[in-house]
This record gives structure tokens, C-alpha cells and sequence, in this order.
């Protein structure tokens, strides 16, 4: 017996192993508990090993081990290295502390730093739809176990059981899942009256949350058919551009097929403009059929057009083309082809006067019918009268675009540049009758199938 120690017998003889007192430790009486033997010979042990003589700081590896000791476990050779560690601990903490003291600002800042350049590199624009996915997938894969379960749990009842929480992304169909038996403590009806409440609001949660989701997919699906159509005015542009025959061919049918790819994006199978791309570069590549129905079709779609002056632009533009397709296929005059160019004409009327880029259009419009009434017999008055006319909208834009004197007028050089070509064209088919007739007919070439689209878009 330790000293200090006092033990009371019971009937019998001996100690009783479930009461037992310490005067040299300041523990409360021990005493015998219903939790069997196992918790009571724990509860003896703790108090013999506290009273050991530990010193008056009452050391706790000192109490432990007199705990373990009594347990029968001796752990008296192990006494020194558990006494080193805890002293290279507390030394340990204490360095810590002073290194926090000394330069815990730049450590705070440099945390904080690496912690931003963590989440930019980990949540990074280019990767975040990998983010997405992940998680998205995680929270399906733990909802249908989650579900699994409680519709289990409903349709065969059991003893309770515990069941993985689904991080869902509607939190009022989370604490339905959670709730093992479907009810409340604090509730109005049954169970089930309950559970369709709560699933009531998580179905308007979900269909708010679906709405955003489609928006962002719209947009998605606009970002790809901007950059289809963009890479196909890119090659058109270089097309127009290369001095090789093969390379302008070559750009050409890129831009088509970039062209036909944004008809196949969803929602895009009636984007007026890419169709009106389509039919122009089916008309510079030659396929004049082709051409002819792309610009009939796009006449189609212009019906989809709110705008009314937008709208009839439009049509405008289709019927001036399809004129000078007509005007392709015949040997001599066509009136076919002059009667489109005066509806391309008389849609435009309403509009006018145009300024800059619309008046260059005015002004072509109006050099393909001087063209077309050239090939007539007895139309030479109204023939002088459309260049005279086209003349006058070049000459507009001149006016009223003034020159630009510095680096970034590349605009204003190119419209200004645009309307002297079209002054110089007037000229000469004034003067010498001499039209240009690569720019006005597209050459046929329809021994050839054009280039389909890059693929399905469509995004289903």
C-alpha cells in the first residue's frame, strides 16, 4: 500500500475493489458503478497511480504511468524517453511561438498569398468546368445511394440505420433525405404530408437553379457559334487576300465549312447571318446553284426578323445577289435578273438617305443594275442614271467621312478606300463602258461538291 492511502474493508475481509479513497491525490471518492468489472478496476487503478508521489506540480506522465502500473502494464523503462519527447515538445512549441512572435506577420501574408495562388491555379477559368464535372458527379453518386436509402427505408420499414448524407445542391431536399423516418418533431399532418412539403420547395429550388443552368448553356452555345463564325470571316478575309489560286480555294471552303458548322450549333439552325455567309461563299466558290438556294432559304429566315428596316436589308441583299446569279447564267440581258435587283431596290427605299457602310452597299446596288440595264436593248438612259446614282452615294461617304490623320484610323482608311474604288469602277464604265465583270458575275464551278460542316454541334 502507497502511502496515504486508506482502504476501507468490506464483509469478508480484504479490499473492496469498487470503493476506494485517496487523501494524497485530489480525485473524487471512487466508488462502485453498474458498468461492470472492466470500468471499476479502471477507475481503482486511476487512483492508486495518482497517488503516487509525483511532486508537488503533480507531473501527468508521473500519474499515468503509476495508472498504467497498477493496470499491470509496467511501463518504468519507458519513463525517460516519454520525458525527453514531452521536453523536445514543449521545446518545440515554444520555438513555435517565438518564430510567430518574431516574423508572424510575413508568415500570415505569405499564407495568405500561397493560399490565393492555390485557389487561382486549383479553380482556374480554363479548368473549372473539370471542377464542375467532379462535383457534380460526386453529388450524384452519393444522392442515388442517399435516395436508395430512403426509399428503402419507406417502402420496406426496418430497424433505423445510418446512411451517407448527401451534399446535395438544394438544401430543403437535403433534410428530407436526412430524416430517417419522414417526420418531424414540430409538424402539422403525417409523415409523408411532410416529406412532399419539403420536396415541393426542393422541385421550385431546382427549377430556379435549372433556369440558370440553361442560361449558361445558351451562352455556351452562342461563345461556339461566335467563334465559328469568326474563324470563317477569318478565312474568308485571308482568302480574299492570297495571290495563289489553290490557297484562295483552299480559304474559301474553310470558311464554308466554318459557316455551314454554326447552322448545326442548337438553337443556330436559323442564324440569318451565318446562312447569308454560307450563300456568299458559295457564290465566290462557283457552286451558283448551291448559292441560289442558300439565298432563297436566307429570304426564309428573314421572316424570323423583328426588325423591320434590319429585315428588309436583308431581303435586299439576298435579291441583289440572286440578280447577279441570274445575270451569271444568262448569255445576254436578263429580266429576271432586273426585276430582283428593282425589288433589292425598292426594299431599301424607305431607308434612305444611308451613311457609310449602308451607302457603299447603296452605291454597289446600284452599279449592278447600271450592269444589268447595260445588257438590255434600249435601257442605256436608266443605265446612266444608276451610275450617276451610284456615283453620288460613293461620293456621300467621301463627304461625310472625314480623313483620318492618325495610326489607329484603320476604319475610316478602309470605307474611304472602299468608296474610291467604287468611284473609280463608275468612271470607267462611264467613259469606256468597261465593267468589271470578275467583281459583278461569280464564275460557275459546279463540277464540284461544296464542303460540308466541321461536324455535329448541335449539343444535345
Amino acid at each position: 500500500m502507497r502511502g496515504g492511502d486508506t482502504l476501507q474493508r468490506y464483509p469478508g475481509g480484504g479490499r473492496d475493489p469498487g470503493r476506494f479513497e485517496t487523501q494524497g491525490c485530489a480525485r473524487p471518492r471512487c466508488t462502485r458503478t453498474s458498468r461492470g468489472r472492466i470500468v471499476n478496476r479502471l477507475r481503482v487503478a486511476w487512483c492508486r497511480g495518482v497517488s503516487m508521489d509525483c511532486g508537488a506540480a503533480g507531473d501527468l506522465l508521473c500519474r499515468v504511468s503509476g495508472w498504467l502500473y497498477e493496470l499491470g502494464i509496467d511501463v518504468t523503462q519507458w519513463t525517460p524517453t516519454f520525458r525527453q519527447l514531452g521536453n523536445g515538445l514543449s521545446e518545440f512549441f515554444w520555438r513555435i511561438v517565438e518564430l510567430a512572435q518574431a516574423h508572424g506577420e510575413k508568415l500570415f501574408g505569405l499564407a495568405g498569398f500561397s493560399f490565393g495562388v492555390w485557389r487561382w491555379w486549383y479553380y482556374r477559368e480554363s479548368v473549372l468546368h473539370k471542377r464542375l464535372q467532379e462535383y457534380l458527379a460526386e453529388q450524384d453518386r452519393r444522392l442515388r445511394q442517399a435516395r436508395s436509402d430512403v426509399i428503402e427505408a419507406i417502402l420496406r420499414p426496418g430497424p433505423k440505420r445510418q446512411f451517407t448524407d448527401p451534399l446535395f445542391a438544394v438544401g430543403p431536399l437535403r433534410r428530407v433525405l436526412r430524416r430517417r423516418r419522414w417526420n418531424a418533431l414540430i409538424g402539422v399532418g403525417t409523415a409523408e404530408t411532410q416529406a412532399d412539403r419539403s420536396l415541393n420547395r426542393a422541385l421550385r429550388e431546382v427549377e430556379r437553379r435549372l433556369g440558370i443552368a440553361v442560361g449558361a448553356l445558351t451562352s455556351l452555345r452562342s461563345q461556339m457559334a461566335s467563334a465559328y463564325l469568326l474563324k470563317g470571316a477569318i478565312a474568308s478575309a485571308r482568302a480574299s487576300r492570297a495571290r495563289d489560286v489553290a490557297t484562295r480555294i483552299d480559304l474559301d471552303d474553310r470558311a464554308l465549312i466554318q459557316f455551314r458548322t454554326v447552322l448545326q450549333v442548337h438553337d443556330y439552325e436559323r442564324d440569318a447571318q451565318a446562312k447569308e455567309y454560307e450563300a456568299h461563299q458559295l457564290r465566290r466558290l462557283g457552286h451558283l446553284t448551291e448559292a441560289e438556294n442558300a439565298y432563297e432559304q436566307l429570304e426564309d429566315l428573314a421572316a424570323w426578323i423583328a426588325d423591320d428596316k434590319e429585315r428588309k436589308l436583308l431581303l435586299a441583299r439576298a435579291r441583289r445577289y440572286r440578280a447577279q446569279i441570274a445575270q451569271a447564267r444568262a448569255p445576254g440581258g436578263s429580266t429576271n435578273a432586273r426585276d430582283l435587283i428593282v425589288e433589292a431596290k425598292n426594299l431599301r427605299s424607305e431607308f434612305a438617305p444611308f451613311r457609310d457602310w449602308e451607302s457603299i452597299e447603296q452605291g454597289d446596288l446600284h452599279y449592278v443594275e447600271a450592269f444589268i440595264r447595260s445588257r438590255l436593248h434600249n435601257h442605256h438612259q436608266i443605265e446612266q442614271q444608276q451610275l450617276s446614282l451610284a456615283e453620288t452615294s460613293y461620293g456621300n461617304v467621301l463627304l461625310h467621312t472625314p480623313k483620318s490623320r492618325w495610326f489607329f484610323g484603320g476604319s475610316t482608311r478602309r470605307i474611304r478606300a472602299t468608296a474610291r474604288a467604287g468611284v473609280e469602277r463608275v468612271r470607267r464604265a462611264r467613259e469606256r463602258c468597261n465593267y468589271e465583270v470578275e467583281w459583278l458575275l461569280p464564275g460557275s464551278n459546279n463540277s464540284e461538291q461544296p464542303p460540308s460542316a466541321v461536324g455535329n454541334t448541335g449539343g444535345q
